[in-house]
């Protein structure tokens, strides 16, 4: 059992119920949590409201559709051990953009436009780069006009499962376990150490094949067009 104190010393304490998981999700950690208070969870799904405008400026950003799939890449996080290189990323682009005639939309903010200029450099075709273009909530309506977004392991993955968006999220050094999304249908995990377990998990990251990555993006939109009945307002936890 652990405590968790807050307030002047001797004041009321939290207690979270049972032992500290490693590996259990944090939302279900934090939810455990809330629940010794008495405090009831509507349900494991994670939400991101949007105004019409905010939809509007996406839709917008990205532009009129024309029956392309439109990818989304995210190649930020603020620990740089969690990047997968722009070079990967831009080997990425260019296979998706082969295989599916796709749409790439660089996503990021403003500190990440170095990131999504070097994406763009080791592409062969161009791409829409928003990085540093949209506020927090026309970020949010972007990701919600994907077809897929692939990311690191970093809030865009967190902010892809509250619009259901398919996703792939890529995990090098952090535990997917305790950091991936919870519907493992609609987001794949690739945990780049299980291809690469003699190194430590940022080098695992950063040797992460994009042939590799492609694939599993190829997996996910045949995945979706099976199921997609499923409401993306839900979580559905694997």
């Amino acid at each position: 059992m652990r405590s968790l104190g807050y307030g002047p010393a001797g004041d009321d304490r939290l207690t979270i119920v049972g032992e500290w998981l490693d590996d259990e999700p944090e939302p279900v950690r934090w939810l455990r949590l809330i629940s010794t208070i008495g405090i009831r969870a509507d349900g494991l799904h994670l939400d991101f409201p949007l105004t019409r405008d905010e939809q509007q400026q996406a839709a917008r950003l990205i532009g009129p559709p024309d029956g392309r799939p439109v990818i989304g890449l995210h190649a930020g996080a603020s620990d740089p051990a969690r990047r997968w290189p722009p070079d990967s990323f831009g080997a990425l682009a260019d296979a998706l953009m082969a295989q599916f005639d796709a749409r790439i939309i660089l996503t990021g903010v403003a500190s990440e436009r170095p990131l999504t200029a070097q994406v763009q450099a080791a592409m062969h075709h161009p791409a829409t780069d928003l990085a540093g273009s949209t506020t927090l909530g026309q970020f949010g309506a972007v990701i919600a006009a994907l077809d897929l977004l692939v990311t690191n392991d970093t809030g865009a993955s967190h902010i892809a499962a509250a619009a259901g968006t398919p996703s792939v999220v890529l995990f090098g050094p952090t535990d997917p376990r305790r950091w991936a999304p919870l519907d493992l249908i609609r987001h794949h995990v690739v945990s780049a150490p299980d291809y690469h377990p003699a190194t430590d998990g940022a080098t695992a990251l950063r040797l992460l094949s994009p042939d590799l990555v492609a694939d599993r993006c190829h997996a996910v939109l045949r995945e979706m067009r099976a199921t997609r009945h499923m409401s993306p307002s839900r979580e559905y936890v694997a």
